[in-house]
């Protein structure tokens, strides 16, 4: 242990999210797991700000897909999700444009 550091290291969450626009109207959601899959509470989503989210407290088994659909069409939107763990971390797993 280096001098003047106390305690432990806390420990990293990861899991992976994918996306993906399928049509006009429609981007999938997939979750990829990790090693962090055993402590993942929820996922959060939002595409240009606005919520994507998939069902209240949804814990995805590993290759579960959801999906957002919009009655417009889609230019080029951003999407972010974010991942709560049940330590009370929060995690942005996925920042990108489709």
């Amino acid at each position: 242990m280096a001098y003047g550091m106390g305690g432990s290291i806390p420990q990293m969450n990861l899991v992976v999210v994918t996306a993906e626009q399928t049509n006009s109207t429609a981007i999938d959601f997939t979750f990829m797991g990790g090693p962090g899959t055993g402590s993942l509470r929820y996922l959060n989503a939002t595409i240009d700000g606005n919520p994507a989210d998939p069902l209240s407290d949804y814990q995805p088994d590993v290759g579960s897909v959801w999906t957002y659909v919009d009655s417009g069409s889609f230019p080029r939107n951003h999407v972010v999700v974010a991942a709560t763990f049940d330590d009370g971390s929060d995690q942005v797993i996925l920042d990108t444009y489709i």
